[in-house]
């Protein structure tokens, strides 16, 4: 799964953009995060829940992708040190192939708009992060399970009225065998003899067999 990582912050003013990412179309992926005020980790206890929002457009009211993290799923244990290294971070956002799978049309990439939306416990709501992501066309047609095999074209009956099965012994009865024969063109088989490198068919005539040199 692709991992991407962001930072974020408690924004205090508006800013144009603070991130640039990008994901496969039909592929699953994860955004690990961590919230900064200034220099230091902010205080996640003060968040019910943090959400990230993927839209078509910067003013489109519906989004193409969602998730939201909530404040029992925090790792409030993350430090400077550990989100610095990779090792740690404060929440996790993902996303299934299935959920990816959106319309780019022709173009083999589309870039995204991109919010990450804090909930503070009070009912106030911050924006802590927003840019563009784009989504890459992968080359994936269909995402989620993996069709079915199909059927076998035959089955055991049908296999048997078509062919001659040996399994150290005939395990055919002489009537099915003469039926797998006719079905393979080999009806003048029927009945067939073998002894002394000789086949005798059953009209009487003979099929001489020569040692390979």
């Amino acid at each position: 799964m692709l991992t991407l990582r962001q930072r974020l912050n408690r924004l205090d003013k508006p800013t144009d953009q603070t991130f640039s990412l990008d994901f496969f179309r039909g592929l699953p992926f994860e955004v690990k995060s961590a919230v900064f005020q200034g220099n230091g980790l902010f205080d996640v206890e003060s968040l019910s829940s943090v959400s990230l929002l993927i839209k078509a457009e910067p003013t489109s009211e519906t989004s193409l992708l969602a998730a939201t993290v909530a404040a029992i799923d925090f790792d409030e244990d993350c430090t400077l040190e550990a989100w610095a290294a990779s090792t740690g971070e404060q929440m996790t956002f993902s996303f299934s192939a299935a959920e990816t799978n959106i319309d780019l049309g022709t173009d083999p990439k589309k870039k995204l708009w991109a919010v990450f939306k804090g909930l503070l416990t009070n009912g106030f709501s911050l924006v802590l992060a927003r840019g563009w992501i784009t989504a890459h066309e992968s080359g994936i047609d269909v995402t989620g399970d993996p069709p079915e095999n199909p059927a076998p074209a035959l089955g055991v009956a049908e296999a048997d009225a078509r062919f001659v099965r040996f399994d150290g012994e005939q395990s055919l009865t002489e009537e099915q065998q003469e039926a797998a024969l006719t079905n393979l063109g080999l009806g003048f088989l029927a009945g067939a003899t073998k002894a002394n490198g000789r086949i005798t068919l059953n009209d009487g005539s003979s099929i001489f067999l020569e040692a390979a040199p």
